[in-house]
């Protein structure tokens, strides 16, 4: 868990109406703030302050990668399909 990723995501995405744990990310362009979000904890001194995270950050970085990456090509995916959205499901 990455905890200090986590509180960014839940400040900066708003709660689904219907539920408290659903964070709704709805265009391509909130995709590219989400991956904003990600590359600032790439750093390793936003990490080592505000990661809060079970992971060391040279276990965390290969999979901060991997999440830009794949975050990358669902919102090329967006621009082409706008019905299309993505859910950040809270289970904290």
């Amino acid at each position: 868990a990455i905890w200090g990723l986590r509180d960014k995501v839940v400040e900066t995405f708003p709660l689904c109406d219907d539920s408290n744990w659903e964070h709704i990310i709805e265009t391509s362009q909130q995709v590219f703030e989400l991956i904003r979000i990600i590359v600032s904890f790439m750093n390793k001194e936003t990490w080592e302050e505000d990661g809060d995270s079970i992971w060391d950050y040279d276990e965390a970085l290969p999979i901060l990668q991997r999440d830009i990456i794949n975050l990358a090509i669902i919102a090329a995916f967006m621009k082409n399909n706008p019905d299309v959205y993505l859910v950040f499901y809270d289970s904290y």
